[in-house]
């Protein structure tokens, strides 16, 4: 949910969507949504938040590498 809007992201871009995160310059990470975050708003007591992404954070790198095999079709979420 990005400004009280619920997005999705189809699972053949969403490796593609991560953004660096801008917390440690020693550190080079970034951070890409999971599932649906909507449903841990009430978990974590944040209902009234105009925008709620949970995530997961990667090096920076790990979702290129990770990204062309899911382009290649080498990677499949269909079991």
């Amino acid at each position: 949910m990005k400004d009280r809007e619920i997005t999705s992201i189809p699972n053949y871009e969403l490796l593609h969507s991560a953004e660096k995160i801008h917390a440690n310059k020693a550190l080079e990470l970034v951070d890409f949504p999971n599932r649906d975050s909507t449903t841990y708003q009430k978990l974590y007591d944040l209902e009234g938040v105009e925008t709620f992404i949970r995530g997961t954070m990667r090096y920076k790198g790990y979702c290129e590498i990770v990204g062309s095999w899911v382009d290649l079709g080498l990677v499949n979420d269909k079991f």
